[in-house]
Formats: C-alpha cells, sequence, structure tokens
C-alpha cells in the first residue's frame, strides 16, 4: 500500500494525467481525493489504466479484437499464465513426492518434504512479515499456497491446496 512513484505527464485545463507505480492495496482514488483537498479544488479519476500487476505487463496482453476471430478460444489459452508462474516474487519449495502427500493430507511439512528451498521459505514465513510460500511438485505444477505452522516453529503448513 505504497506508491514507489508519483510522475506528472501533464496538465491540461482542469486535467491532471499522473503515472503511479504503486504495490497492491493502494488507492489510485484515494490519491486523486486527497490531491484534490491539498490543491484545494477537489478531484476524482476520470481514466486509470493498470499497465503492470504481479510482474506482468501490456506486453503479454491481447487486443479484445484478436479474442473475438475464429482463433479467440486458441489465442486467449496461449496467452494464458501458468498458475505457478503467477507471484513469483515469494518464496518457493519443491517437494519430494512425499512431501507432496503431505500436502494432500493436511500435514505440516518439514525438511525432509522438501527437495529445495525449504530453509529460505521457513524463514521467509516467520517474523513480522510472514511471506506466503510457493509449494511445487517435481514436475514444477503448483500444488498448494503454505505458511509457517500454527504451534510449529520451523515447519510450513498448506494454506490453500490446488490438487
Amino acid at each position: 500500500m505504497t506508491a514507489s512513484s508519483v510522475t506528472l505527464l501533464g496538465v491540461d485545463s482542469s486535467e491532471v494525467r499522473v503515472r503511479v507505480r504503486c504495490s497492491a492495496g493502494f488507492y489510485i482514488r484515494s490519491l486523486a481525493f486527497d490531491l484534490g483537498v491539498t490543491l484545494g479544488t477537489g478531484a476524482h479519476l476520470t481514466a486509470l489504466r493498470r499497465t503492470e500487476a504481479a510482474g506482468f505487463g501490456l506486453d503479454r496482453a491481447v487486443p479484445l479484437d484478436r479474442l473475438q476471430t475464429a482463433e479467440g478460444a486458441d489465442v486467449a489459452a496461449a496467452a494464458l499464465i501458468p498458475l505457478g508462474q503467477m507471484l513469483g516474487d515469494l518464496p518457493s519449495v519443491r517437494l519430494s513426492p512425499e512431501g507432496v502427500a503431505h500436502v494432500k493430507f493436511g500435514r505440516n511439512l518439514g525438511p525432509a518434504d522438501a527437495v529445495d528451498g525449504f530453509a529460505a521459505a521457513v524463514a521467509a514465513s516467520a517474523g513480522p512479515d510472514p511471506r506466503p510460500i510457493r509449494l511445487f511438485d517435481q514436475a514444477g505444477e503448483l500444488v498448494a499456497m503454505a505458511q509457517g505452522a500454527p504451534h510449529a516453529r520451523g515447519l510450513l503448513h498448506a494454506a490453500v491446496v490446488l490438487m
């Protein structure tokens, strides 16, 4: 919920255009309102264009007219981003087959359940700002999202199971 940059792009009579780079949860409409209060004029959005989300930009977007063609379904399918590639900035753990089975049965995960990434994931899931952890099987498929295991320090627990 932070703006990392606000760039003035132009002023045209009563309209101001800005580019904002911000984190998830930042309210652009509130920024417009606050600018209006500060300037003593009032303000609101007339347009909002998201140009990037979760590290994916407009270069991955497919124009609507391409989707409305006879090949539209194939174009859409080819443009889909695999779930495992989403949230790529989050830590991940590659699980052993036993670890995948433990996820299915709701068991906590320990170092023996992981092929790699376990220690870094546990560290990221602890502390004052815990991060969710992506859990992958050996084929690279996202199988769950995990968090630090409640009441079991040093372990992970699948919070959302996708299989």
